[in-house]
């Protein structure tokens, strides 16, 4: 499954975001981190709280998201 079919670029809310120079998924906002957001039909708290452990654990364990700069690079992803 791609990260598109779970998440989406939000400008008016987030659950979390994704620093591009890091490579890191956050909590804290940041004008040039990309802010995320579950979609809609996934947006319950749990779920949202499992999706951004395990993208961390990606990010952390095994540099999956190095090559991202953008959200369209992200959406790509496989996860």
């Amino acid at each position: 499954m791609k990260l598109k079919e779970r998440l989406f670029e939000s400008t008016d809310r987030a659950d979390f975001y994704f620093d591009p120079k890091e490579k890191m998924f956050t909590k804290e906002y940041n004008e040039n981190y990309i802010s995320l957001a579950v979609k809609g039909m996934f947006s319950e708290k749990n779920y949202i709280s499992n999706v951004y452990r395990f993208l961390e654990g990606l990010a952390l364990k095994y540099d999956h998201f190095n090559d991202c700069n953008s959200f369209e690079d992200l959406a790509e992803k496989e996860i």
